[in-house]
């Protein structure tokens, strides 16, 4: 864990504008999760990219930290995670403009947002909740008006012993085709991105559908594969999809769909869409199936 945390700051801290402080605490004796590394990257890049919005353009802060705590006895508060005995502690404290009660009751529902329609779905948070829970965590929110936010994630430490004579896992064959990710939330495609490149790939990605098709109209040999987001308030992933294939046909295209979203496998075929991808997604599943599609895909000049 301490490894994702670093690789987070390192990654945000360029990006931040000088009026905002990164400040991190990090535990180095914190004991390892069981968990898929992509994902748990994921939720505290979906809680950073969401503490930075809330600060928006006024000075403040953002505070991660990473403890380790036993147990309190209170499983009304710390929940799964708590009744192992112990478990990481994951805060991200932002100085922003804080929450509504009502927001806050409501602000794990998926499409449900506090943001502008130009910063994403709403699907974020849904999807940080949906990754904690499956990997039987627990997560609190506490704000104030004019004073900020602070989430708290809980994961139980990993306690499970190596089975004796298990294979470990082989690699998953990656590559060096081109790939361009596109998606509206800016935490998902960081975290693709990462999971593409670490096997070999090159990526481009885009925050949204506007801008990528208007690279691919000017380049439509700009990639080998592409991997798009369903929902996105300006352009469908769907749309987006018969945009490029009109272009160019036969263009392998992965679909990423998320909570709610509904479309027919078989209308999706017709257009083109060689294969779906429910988020949240492990790392080796996207992995695994990226390299399946270059695999049987004929359009991967270079």
């Amino acid at each position: 864990m301490q490894y994702i945390v670093r690789e987070v700051i390192k990654l945000l801290r360029p990006s931040l504008p000088p009026t905002i402080d990164l400040v991190h605490e990090i535990d180095d004796s914190c004991r390892s999760i069981f968990a898929d590394p992509g994902q748990i990257y994921q939720v505290l890049m979906n809680l950073c990219t969401n503490a930075r919005q809330s600060i928006g353009e006024d000075h403040g802060r953002i505070t991660i930290r990473l403890t380790e705590r036993r147990s309190l006895g209170d499983p009304e508060r710390f929940g799964d995670a708590a009744r192992s005995g112990s478990f990481l502690d994951l805060e991200v404290t932002d100085s922003g403009c804080g929450i509504e009660d009502e927001a806050l009751a409501r602000i794990f529902d998926p499409f449900y947002t506090t943001k502008k329609s130009e910063q994403g779905t709403g699907l974020g948070l849904a999807v940080v909740h949906g990754i904690i829970k499956k990997h039987k965590g627990d997560i609190e929110v506490s704000s104030r008006i004019g004073m900020g936010t602070t989430f708290h994630v809980y994961f139980a430490v990993d306690g499970r012993e190596v089975a004796a004579g298990k294979q470990p896992k082989q690699p998953v064959r990656g590559g060096s085709e081109r790939i361009m990710v596109v998606d509206d939330e800016a935490a998902v495609a960081e975290v693709l991105r990462i999971s593409l490149e670490g096997v070999g790939y090159r990526v481009l990605t885009f925050h949204g559908s506007i801008a990528a098709v208007k690279k691919f109209r000017e380049d439509p040999g700009c990639c080998d594969l592409v991997l798009t987001d369903m929902l996105m308030p300006d352009m469908t992933g769907a749309e987006l999809a018969r945009e490029f294939l009109g272009l160019r046909p036969g263009l392998p295209i992965i679909m990423l769909t998320g909570h709610g979203d509904t479309f027919d496998l078989s209308r999706a075929k017709k257009i083109g869409i060689r294969e779906f991808l429910q988020k949240p997604v492990k790392q080796e599943k996207l992995q695994q199936i990226v390299r399946r599609v270059l695999g049987n895909g004929k359009d991967t000049d270079h």
